[in-house]
């Protein structure tokens, strides 16, 4: 299932039949009062989109998810793209609506051998993820260092594992980084280099390292 978390009663006013939550937990009565409804992200609502049918979800299968995105990119360039410059493909030639349906197109066609199999437990295990999770979101106890708020849930969705990869913005290096499994070390030339460059490459590598252990945990 995929699809924003809502109280029963609050969805019951967007959906006639609201579609089970199955929240594992302690506490009996949380399937009772919650359900799983249409996603809240801002590219299904902002701008002309608010007044569009789109296919919003819930979603039963991954399936479902990823040719809802096809379908809803289709319908809005047909509706409101207009030819436009994209700097980063020409100089002088527009883009035209008709080249986003082309790859669109392309796109439906590919679109069911993008996800895992079902039997693949990243596509049936179904988890809430933060989805803006950094520093400033994050409260920390100053004496007992201890985690005692997570702020700014909105949007926030379940979805199969496998939509949640990416990792969050205070793990995230953006600079070049080795693929796979791999420690980043310092370089051979590293003594030899002046104090200042030896901060930069230490500082650089505590990025990586950060990086590379949120992925290896991940992988757990």
């Amino acid at each position: 299932m995929h699809g924003c978390i809502y109280f029963k009663g609050d969805l019951r006013s967007l959906c006639e039949e609201p579609e089970e939550a199955n929240i594992q937990s302690a506490t009996a009565s949380i399937p009772d009062i919650f359900a799983i409804g249409p996603l809240t992200t801002g590219e299904l609502w902002n701008g002309v989109r608010d007044g569009m049918n789109l296919d919003r979800g819930p979603w039963k299968y991954p399936s479902d998810y990823i040719r809802a995105l096809g379908r809803n990119e289709i319908a809005y360039i047909k509706s409101h793209a207009i030819p436009r410059m994209n700097y980063y493909r020409s100089l002088k030639t527009q883009e035209h609506p008709d080249d986003g349906l082309t790859l669109l197109t392309k796109y439906m066609a590919v679109a069911p051998y993008l996800i895992p199999q079902s039997t693949n437990e990243a596509a049936s295990n179904n988890v809430l993820m933060h989805p803006d999770l950094h520093l400033d979101n994050i409260f920390v106890d100053p004496e007992t260092l201890q985690i005692t708020r997570i702020v700014d849930w909105q949007s926030a969705f379940v979805a199969p594992l496998f939509y949640h990869a990416g990792v969050p913005k205070m793990c995230t290096h953006y600079g070049p980084l080795q693929e796979g499994w791999v420690v980043p070390e310092r370089p051979e030339e590293f003594d030899s280099l002046s104090v200042e460059e030896q901060r930069k490459i230490d500082d650089d590598l505590e990025s990586q390292i950060l990086h590379k252990y949120y992925e290896v945990q991940v992988y757990k």
